[in-house]
């Protein structure tokens, strides 16, 4: 399986806006984060429950949302086993535990991200080197 695509990793009408050449922008529809029985394409009654109400005013509020969905989204559509060298980025689930932070109880779920490139220098990955 060559690496997702970008439909798979940011939703079936992801696209990539060139009407300026100098500033192309990756353009989302929100609504495909949401789950598959609201027309979205996350499984298993995930996702955003309703993308629509999204809005230049409440953004914020969401952006952890979103970010989750993608997250979910990429685990979802990846190959399950890690085993395909030309997938560059694979998330894997790494369960859930209890914490405090803040003094406040919460349950912490956790979906790690590992980032692939041929060569092993350096801490960080620059995304131009992710193997693909």
């Amino acid at each position: 399986m060559p690496d997702l695509t970008l439909a798979q990793r940011f939703g079936t009408n992801a696209t990539i806006d060139t009407t300026s050449p100098t500033n192309p922008k990756l353009v989302i529809t929100l609504t495909n984060l949401q789950n598959t029985a609201q027309g979205g394409d996350i499984t298993g009654s995930l996702g955003i429950n309703d993308a629509t109400v999204i809005n230049n005013t409440n953004k914020d509020q969401y952006a952890s949302k979103i970010l989750h969905a993608l997250l979910l989204l990429s685990y979802q559509k990846q190959p399950i086993d890690n085993t395909d060298n030309t997938v560059g980025i694979y998330i894997t689930n790494g369960g859930k535990r209890f914490v405090t932070r803040n003094n406040v109880n919460q349950v912490e779920y956790r979906l790690t991200e590992a980032t692939y490139k041929a060569d092993s220098t350096g801490i960080l990955v620059d995304p131009d080197d992710i193997s693909a």
